[in-house]
């Protein structure tokens, strides 16, 4: 049914019309869209349509982020990428997607320092981390290639040539282990957001400014008074600075 052509007969049938032809539109952000054409159309006055309502949010306790933490980076040999990939996501908060798709050249060195690059410029990693990294850079499966010859961009290379991990078999490991994907990052990003300037955290791990603001307003830190003019010098630091306690 269109809906311009149908304003004739949504004012002949009314209410009854309005719920019936809801029903039909499938997706539920079709049917408030709908909803609204019709009350702005003068044709409903029946159905109220109320703000949406936020999902409660998943998140774990900073306890069980650093638990997880610390049994990650003392695991198996053996299942060192999703290791790596695992912390990755508890301590900035990336998503699994994008870990995937890292290549080794997100990883440099800058003044000794191991850094990797997820945002606009890349973060100190603590010692503990950068050296699993290093073992993991050195290791990486799955490199052999049907000639024989060892080359991959990927941080984590996949199974076939030329690709990498996807993100659902580091989904099923990580699960596996009993870990909250979700509750994860959002804690994270709570976390950091709480402690660092959110357009800080949102431009060294590649987030938008709303999505960082969101999270600090959730972690009670809104940082209204930070002055976003800074010296890109001091970006990286303050987010290395943010958790030495693993």
């Amino acid at each position: 049914m269109r809906w311009s052509a149908s304003a004739r007969e949504l004012r002949l049938c009314g209410a009854s019309m309005l719920a019936d032809s809801a029903i039909a539109v499938a997706h539920r952000s079709k049917v408030r869209n709908f909803f609204a054409w019709a009350t702005k159309a003068r044709l409903n006055a029946s159905v109220r349509i109320t703000s949406r309502q936020p999902l409660p949010e998943c998140a774990l306790t900073q306890e069980q982020r650093l638990a997880w933490t610390k049994e990650l980076l003392r695991g198996e040999p053996d299942t060192l990428a999703y290791r790596v990939a695992g912390i990755l996501l508890l301590l900035y908060a990336q998503p699994l997607t994008k870990i995937a798709a890292l290549q080794t050249t997100a990883v440099v060195s800058v003044d000794g320092d191991t850094r990797i690059l997820l945002g606009q410029e890349p973060i100190p990693l603590p010692q503990l981390f950068a050296d699993m990294l290093h073992r993991h850079l050195a290791t990486r499966p799955n490199l052999r290639t049907a000639g024989g010859v060892a080359v991959s961009p990927w941080l984590f290379p996949g199974v076939l040539p030329g690709r990498h991990l996807t993100a659902q078999s580091i989904t099923t490991r990580l699960r596996s282990l009993g870990i909250n994907l979700l509750g994860a990052r959002n804690t994270a990003l709570q976390s950091l957001a709480a402690e660092v300037p959110p357009p800080l955290v949102a431009e060294l791990l590649g987030y938008s400014y709303n999505v960082a603001q969101r999270h600090a307003e959730i972690a009670a830190q809104p940082w209204a008074g930070y002055v976003t003019s800074r010296q890109p010098s001091q970006a990286p630091a303050a987010l290395a600075h943010h958790k030495r306690r693993w």
